[in-house]
């Protein structure tokens, strides 16, 4: 005697088009740049860039890094003809130099391309003035909730930190070695803020919300 089975094909189609949806999106979930370490982001975009160029990966260093969310897949490097995916990506902006020459490596979704490959004559401390300030500016309008072309830059300059907090007080677990980085003063409606970085990330020194 066997069992009776219910075959009803409803309810199969569902669960059918439900597990190929999950299976889908597993190496897509694996491929997000928001779950990569510092070094793995440094390491794909070195690896990109040497394939590009032609260049051996140990000419080439990472001079700065920032996190952003691009607009869409074409990662802030559309290409004429193309069509884009348009939501949200999170993904980083890596400037590197080899030689006399910058470049700029664009990531998002487990994806690197190197956007730029016009050579640019190497002013490295200039370009990472503008990318820190350009963060701050951008963290500062997000927290207060005002356009960005109304926080003005007031000085920026090479700092180097006593520890991995930035100067900004005691966190767990920091690890108290020299930092270097750059400050950045800012101004909004007659208030200074300062911001610090370790050329890797801004923060607000003393946070804003402690004010």
């Amino acid at each position: 005697m066997h069992d009776r089975i219910d075959f009803h094909p409803g309810r199969w189609l569902r669960h059918a088009v439900a597990l190929g949806c999950i299976l889908l999106s597993l190496p897509l979930a694996a491929a997000g740049s928001g779950g990569m370490t510092d070094d793995e982001i440094r390491t794909l975009a070195i690896e990109t860039l040497a394939g590009e160029i032609s260049a051996a990966p140990d000419t080439i260093s990472v001079i700065h890094v920032s996190a952003i969310n691009w607009p869409n897949s074409a990662l802030g490097c559309p290409k004429p003809g193309m069509v884009y995916t348009q939501a949200l990506v999170p993904g980083h902006v890596v400037l590197l130099k080899q030689g006399t020459s910058e470049y700029r490596v664009h990531m998002g979704n487990g994806r690197a391309i190197v956007c730029d490959l016009k050579k640019i004559p190497l002013d490295v401390t200039q370009t990472i003035d503008k990318y820190v300030e350009d963060a701050a500016r951008k963290d500062l309008a997000a927290r207060l909730a005002v356009p960005e072309e109304q926080i003005e830059v007031v000085d920026s300059s090479q700092q180097t930190w006593p520890d991995e907090n930035l100067g900004c007080g005691e966190a767990p677990k920091v690890i108290k070695k020299p930092v270097r980085g750059y400050v950045v003063h800012l101004k909004y409606d007659g208030r200074l803020f300062e911001y610090r970085s370790n050329r890797g990330r801004v923060r607000p020194c003393p946070d804003i919300a402690k004010e």
